[in-house]
């Protein structure tokens, strides 16, 4: 008479399960001088950055492929540029802009190359006005300043009350210089979104609860991370002359 014996060992071991990795979809459109509606160019696209700040407007810096010379006597200046960015399908609008500068390069990598930068609102910094105010809240004055010199530009839609009282005088100033000393003078940030209507927010008065970054999923690098020194000061001497 047999009998089996049937032996179980028990051994602790891992499954790695990958990160669902994002990989956004992205629409680049320019809008031809002459042109009734824009061109995709995403066929000659290469790489594209967005930079944008607080209190200021954002610039692109795009290179396309110019192989048979596309891109000659293509680009003349101030044509819009859209870029949409998702993770679907690259409707969402991320930045909307006018061309300012174009270069041509050679690469070994790419070969020919085309390079254009663009900015947000360029009028908005370019454009100077001379105004005096008195006694204004802060949100009548950017109203007062959008509707009588960046009318046609820009939109306020998001500025909201500002009870700040503001007496200043605007001499040679820029629309986005008049706007960064309000938001100072009030405790507020400012930035223009992608239909270039203005937002004015209180200082940490905005918070994102329904989207994160985390790295290796939608963040591919992070650097210049930290603190500038340069201009904070310990003492300041002020010259200056009595007068009786």
């Amino acid at each position: 008479m047999s009998s089996t014996y049937t032996t179980t060992t028990v051994k602790r071991g891992g499954i790695f399960i990958p990160l669902n990795v994002y990989s956004p979809s992205v629409n680049v459109e320019i809008t031809f001088h002459g042109d009734a509606s824009p061109t995709n160019c995403n066929d000659r696209l290469i790489n594209f950055k967005i930079d944008g700040q607080k209190n200021g407007l954002k610039d692109a810096s795009i290179t396309f492929s110019n192989g048979e010379g596309y891109w000659v006597n293509k680009i003349t200046g101030g044509e819009v540029i859209s870029i949409y960015i998702d993770y679907a399908s690259g409707t969402t609008k991320r930045f909307y802009g006018k061309i300012d500068e174009k270069y041509f390069g050679l690469t070994m990598s790419d070969g020919w190359v085309f390079s254009i930068v663009a900015r947000q609102s360029p009028e908005v910094a370019d454009k100077t006005f001379s105004e005096q105010y008195e006694g204004q809240t802060a949100d009548v004055v950017i109203k007062d300043i959008v509707d009588s010199y960046y009318s046609g530009i820009l939109t306020y839609a998001n500025v909201p009350s500002i009870s700040t009282i503001l007496t200043k005088t605007f001499s040679a100033s820029t629309g986005l210089r008049a706007f960064q000393e309000i938001a100072e003078l009030a405790g507020y940030f400012f930035y223009i979104d992608e239909t270039n209507d203005l937002h004015f927010v209180q200082n940490d008065g905005q918070q994102n609860t329904t989207e994160n970054i985390a790295f290796g999923v939608n963040l591919s690098s992070c650097d210049r991370l930290g603190e500038n020194y340069k201009n904070i000061v310990n003492r300041a001497i002020v010259y200056g002359q009595n007068e009786a």
